[in-house]
């Protein structure tokens, strides 16, 4: 079976607009589309839209951001549109895309809409990798740990002459994210 969903044209045009307005999509970070309820979910950096929508989407369909928010401007005419997504690509009207089909995730990660540094540590200790990265959050998690990093080696350095190592002040660092 061929997953597929049939939408209204105008729904999903706004909804784009509304994520592209609103999230600060980095290049690399993912957009999930899923299927509940009667509706097309699509969940981007911690934000959220939804469009009424009907056919058969077992799984949920990951794609990058900026590829998925650029569609607007090649759907074709048309209503309902159609998505449907076979051998790894989601297809749109003749535009088809590179994506990733998986099974719908049983933990449901939430990112704030404009999450502190500790907001997105906290996920990454809460979360497999392999649950990060079907979320299509992975970016924002690397970028925050490699943050932290920096951030430790830069107060370690002054601390040496007290015989504070940078691999104590990960250590505390890891305690306040526990919190």
């Amino acid at each position: 079976m061929t997953p597929t969903l049939k939408m209204p044209r105008a729904e999903l045009l706004n909804a784009m607009r509304v994520l592209r307005k609103n999230a600060n999509v980095l290049t690399k970070e993912e957009v999930v589309l899923g299927y509940r309820d009667g509706c097309m979910t699509i969940a981007l950096a911690g934000m959220g839209a939804s469009v009424t929508a009907e056919g058969e989407w077992p799984g949920e369909a990951r794609l990058r951001a900026n590829v998925f928010l650029d569609l607007s401007l090649l759907l074709p005419k048309g209503d309902p549109l159609s998505l449907s997504v076979e051998n790894g690509f989601l297809h749109i009207g003749l535009a088809s895309f590179s994506c990733v089909w998986q099974e719908k995730q049983k933990r449901e990660l939430v990112l704030p809409a404009n999450p502190t540094l500790i907001d997105v540590l906290r996920l990454a200790n809460e979360f497999t990798p392999a649950e990060i990265e079907a979320t299509g959050v992975k970016e924002a998690i690397t970028e925050a740990l490699q943050k932290r990093d920096a951030l430790t080696r830069k107060a370690a350095e002054p601390l040496k002459v007290l015989g504070v190592t940078e691999d104590d002040l990960a250590e505390l660092v890891a305690q306040c994210v526990r919190r």
